[in-house]
C-alpha cells in the first residue's frame, strides 16, 4: 500500500472489523486497500457502477457518499482522498479539511502528511501549513521518531520535523529512525552499496560495514557481511542465534 502507514493501525481508539461481518448494499464494496481496520470505525468502499469512493460505518451504512476518484483509510483524524487527479484530505463528517490541490499525498504520521507538487515533496501539517519545504526529489513516506530521509541533489540526509538537518546531504541510501537507529548505505568507489546505523543525533554507532541490513526490530537488525548472514544488537555486536 502506497499512501497507509501500517505502523498506525495499532494504537489506542483504533477500530478493527472483520469485513465478512459487515454486510454492504449490493451495490458496494470494499476498496481494494480496505483491510477493515480504520482508527474512525470509518471504512472504504467504491460504487460499483460508478467506480468512485466513499466510507460506510461498522454497520455498512453509507456515511461518506461515494465521490471521490479514490480513498484511503483515516490516519490521524483525516482520510486522503483523490478527486480530478489532484489529491487532498477529509473529515470524517465528508468535508474537506484539505482541498485537493496536490499531485500526489500520503497518509498522516505523527502530524505530518507527505505531499508532491510537481516533481517535488515536502510535509504538511493538518491545517495545510507547509512545514517542511515542498523542495525534495524524494522522501521517505512517513516520519518516525520524528525524523524522516529526504532527497537533494541524488543524496540522503535525515531531517526533524522542523525540517533541521540532522545529517549532511552524504548517503546513497536512508531509512527513517527504528528503534532509534537509521539506516544509511554509501556506494563505495566500485558502485557497491555499504550499510552502517546511525543514531537520533545522526552520529555513526555502527560502521558503514555491511553489504545489507534491514532495520531494527526487537532490538535486532539482520546483515549480511563476507556471504554471511547474522543478526546484531543496536551496539553492532553479533547476537546469538
Amino acid at each position: 500500500m502506497k499512501k497507509f502507514a501500517f505502523a498506525l493501525l495499532f494504537v489506542a481508539g483504533s477500530a478493527f472489523a472483520n469485513c465478512d461481518d459487515i454486510t454492504l448494499p449490493s451495490h458496494l464494496s470494499f476498496g481494494e486497500h480496505e483491510e477493515c481496520d480504520s482508527e474512525m470505525g470509518l471504512f472504504v468502499v467504491s460504487d460499483d457502477n460508478t467506480e468512485q469512493y466513499g466510507f460506510v460505518n461498522q454497520s455498512g451504512k453509507l456515511i461518506i457518499k461515494t465521490q471521490f476518484d479514490e480513498a484511503w483509510s483515516f490516519q490521524e483524524g483525516l482520510a486522503l482522498v483523490e478527486k480530478n487527479d489532484k489529491w487532498g484530505y477529509i473529515k470524517t463528517d465528508g468535508s474537506y479539511a484539505i482541498k485537493p490541490t496536490y499531485d500526489d499525498g500520503w497518509g498522516f504520521s505523527e502530524g505530518l502528511a507527505k505531499v508532491q507538487k510537481g516533481e517535488y515533496v515536502g510535509f504538511i501539517n493538518p491545517k495545510n501549513q507547509v512545514i517542511i519545504p515542498i523542495k525534495y526529489t524524494n522522501s521517505n513516506n512517513w516520519y518516525n521518531e520524528g525524523m524522516v530521509a529526504v532527497e537533494q541533489n541524488n543524496k540522503w540526509a535525515i531531517i526533524d520535523n522542523k525540517g533541521t538537518a540532522i545529517t549532511k546531504f552524504e548517503y546513497d541510501r536512508a531509512s527513517s529512525p527504528s528503534e532509534g537507529r537509521i539506516l544509511v548505505g554509501k556506494d563505495n568507489k566500485d558502485g557497491d552499496t555499504k550499510y552502517g546505523f546511525l543514531d537520533t543525533k545522526g552520529k555513526v554507532v555502527i560502521p558503514l560495514i555491511y553489504d545489507f541490513a534491514t532495520d531494527f526490530e526487537d532490538g535486532t537488525a539482520l546483515v549480511i557481511k563476507d556471504d554471511e548472514s547474522f543478526t546484531i544488537n543496536k551496539q553492532g555486536k553479533k547476537t546469538d542465534d
